[in-house]
């Protein structure tokens, strides 16, 4: 990917802590919303049609896409810059 260090890499998925609790609120409105996209993420989607939930399961799963899609974009795009710009390594 860009030519840094694994440790910076552990480095940006833990600062950006704060960003991903952001990211909960914003998209799940709180961590309860946040457990409960897990739980349907996990849940077989048979079982979510047959208990008559598939339009929550999806919706769920959608907003654990969009969250997962946002952080990653965020340490991405935070290690290109850092890489790019800041030690000129690209």
């Amino acid at each position: 990917m860009f030519a840094l260090e694994p440790w910076i890499w552990i480095v940006i998925i833990v600062v950006n802590i704060p960003l991903y609790l952001f990211l909960i609120w914003v998209i799940f409105d709180d961590l309860a919303g946040f457990v409960e996209a897990l739980k349907y993420a996990i849940k077989p989607d048979l079982l979510s049609m047959l208990d008559g939930e598939w339009d929550k399961d999806w919706g769920a799963e959608l907003k654990l896409l969009a969250f997962t899609l946002a952080s990653a974009g965020a340490v991405i795009g935070e290690g290109w810059l850092l890489a790019h710009h800041i030690l000129k390594t690209i």
